[in-house]
């Protein structure tokens, strides 16, 4: 009977709302997803398959001991095996949580779907958040382990007022805590939310007192860092360690040069605190999100809410900290923190967006009747939704059929897997790759969950394919990405040994296998070009949406 009571009509209705939102984006997600992602990405990936046994590379330390983003990994290729199902599991998961934590603060809040729904579908399909959204980084994860945790403290505070409340606003507080310490676990970067979680924790109306789970919690699930790192490299404080020397790994000249550009653009905090208004007008939608600043601005002046004023300490105290470490730089001359990044401004978007549905909200007259009864705020909502995301959308969409990310077509690795699981390719024992290709094979050697087509190994090559086999063996293949390969003389050297056994459609992806005695190459065999450059059409160029490095 407790149970019927609870579930009434309106929250059926809630629950379907929220149910709609998730679905939604799922599949517009798995419509616009994108194929895997070199560099960051693909050291998570790997770094995945190995935790907890991973052995750090020079160069990517910091990322492989990032334990709130790479368990995750394994616990999905625990699930998947290492799959693209596997592969995509975290950042699909991150969406939804997102996507759930906005849904359920806004609902909590305000106590109107609509305007949740709303809130919630924006944050997650805005073009800013789908650049990344089908990779695994930190960033993006980060920010929706945190939004999870203030809806937990939210949560804390609503239950709390209830009678007999007192223990179920607890737990919520020691889960806002376990996400909060979590987020630190993902992205070593998100104590700089630390003070919208003490602001959030004064204007929700907690007792001093109930600072103890919320900070016990966290502070436990912290200490599963220097447990790791005791555990795995006999150093509780490897972690820390690297993060403290970072600044003294030294940068080779192009880096310093391309980072030298940027730091010049930012010499005083005027410059700084418009980094983020640059990122946003660098895309199509960039006004709406700007009239979200505008009219966020506008209900603060008006309207002295306190639940409004949780999301302003949230937004702008961000922005704050952000412009001052845009002014500073490690003694190796790389940045603290690159804020011309859109990424890096992830945990902003959350708040400015359930700050300016929420201004909707408590500025426009909710009794003033529209179209068939549907009030002023839910029609502006819907209007602000459509403005939002379609141009957003639109342009992303265009942006990624040219091909000028560095992200590869997902049909170009489909193309990969399907000839992995045919007879021929179980003749050979071992692909020679780059590095960045060599960490995805394995999940497109499997099916989408999980099973073995292909079960042989993989063996990267050095810069220039220096480390190419010399004598090549009748069970090795090499596989060339040109998106990644770009030594046209180490390409066309291997033209007396090796020939092609299969071709992506698009011909960027090519399996090399010993060529037949006495075999020649015919006039038609072009597989050792390497394509122009991405990004030199005038179109091409208007989609790299880098306002402070316009050179790439």
């Amino acid at each position: 009977m407790a149970a019927r009571g609870w579930l009434t009509f309106e929250r059926r209705l809630d629950l379907l709302a929220g149910g709609i939102v998730l679905v939604g984006y799922a599949v517009v997600q798995l419509v616009l997803l994108r194929g895997p992602r070199p560099f960051d990405p693909a050291v998570y990936w790997a770094a995945g398959l190995a935790f907890p046994h991973v052995d750090p590379e020079p160069q990517t330390e910091l990322l492989t001991l990032r334990i709130g983003l790479v368990a995750p990994v394994k616990a999905a290729v625990l699930a998947f095996g290492p799959s693209e199902a596997a592969l995509y599991t975290v950042p699909l998961a991150t969406g939804l949580v997102l996507a759930a934590a906005v849904f359920g603060t806004m609902l909590l809040l305000f106590g109107d779907r609509v305007l949740a729904a709303a809130a919630a579908l924006v944050v997650v399909l805005n073009a800013y958040y789908l650049l990344n959204s089908s990779f695994i980084f930190p960033d993006p994860t980060a920010t929706a382990a945190f939004t999870a945790g203030v809806f937990f403290l939210v949560l804390g505070a609503v239950r709390s007022r209830e009678p007999g409340g007192g223990r179920s606003g607890n737990v919520s507080l020691l889960c806002a805590g376990v996400l909060f310490g979590w987020a630190y676990l993902i992205r070593e970067f998100s104590p700089v939310l630390l003070p919208a979680v003490v602001a959030a924790f004064v204007l929700l109306g907690y007792r001093a007192r109930q600072i103890i789970p919320l900070a016990g919690a966290a502070l436990a699930t912290f200490c599963l860092e220097p447990l790791y790192g005791l555990l795995r490299y006999g150093d509780p404080f490897v972690h820390f360690r690297f993060l403290l020397g970072r600044g003294d790994v030294p940068v080779n000249k192009g880096r310093l040069a391309r980072i030298d550009q940027i730091q010049e653009q930012l010499s005083n905090p005027v410059d700084t605190l418009l980094v983020f208004p640059r990122l946003v007008l660098s895309w199509y939608v960039g006004w709406v999100f700007v009239l979200f600043f505008a009219l966020f601005i506008a209900a603060l002046v008006r309207t002295r809410d306190r639940r409004l004023w949780l999301f302003a300490a949230w937004c702008f105290g961000f922005w704050v900290v952000m412009a001052l470490l845009g002014l500073g730089s490690l003694p190796s001359g790389r940045w603290i923190v690159n804020i011309t990044n859109v990424r890096y401004w992830s945990p902003i978007f959350p708040a400015l967006v359930m700050g300016a549905f929420a201004s909707l909200y408590l500025l426009l007259p909710k009794s003033l009747p529209t179209f068939r009864g549907l009030t002023a705020t839910h029609a502006a909502a819907a209007v602000f939704v459509a403005l939002a995301l379609a141009p957003g959308v639109a342009q992303y969409r265009r942006c990624s059929a040219m091909d000028v990310w560095p992200s590869a077509p997902i049909e170009r690795w489909h193309d990969l897997r399907s000839w992995l699981a045919t007879p021929e390719a179980q003749g050979y024992d071992v692909i020679w790759t780059d590095r960045n290709s060599g960490r995805y094979v394995s999940a497109f050697a499997h099916t989408t969950f999980g099973r073995r087509l292909w079960s042989g190994g993989v063996e990267w090559f050095g810069r220039g394919g220096a480390e190419i086999p010399a004598t090549p063996s009748v069970r090795s293949l090499v596989l060339i990405n040109k998106d990644e390969f770009r030594y046209p003389k180490a390409l066309s050297d291997l033209r007396a040994d090796w020939s092609p056994v299969f071709v992506t459609s698009d011909g960027v992806m090519v399996l090399l296998a010993q060529k037949a005695a006495g075999a020649e190459a015919t006039e038609t065999d072009s597989w050792w070009t390497l394509p122009k450059a991405k990004g030199g059409s005038a179109a091409a160029r208007s989609c790299k949406m880098q306002p402070y490095s316009p050179m790439e």
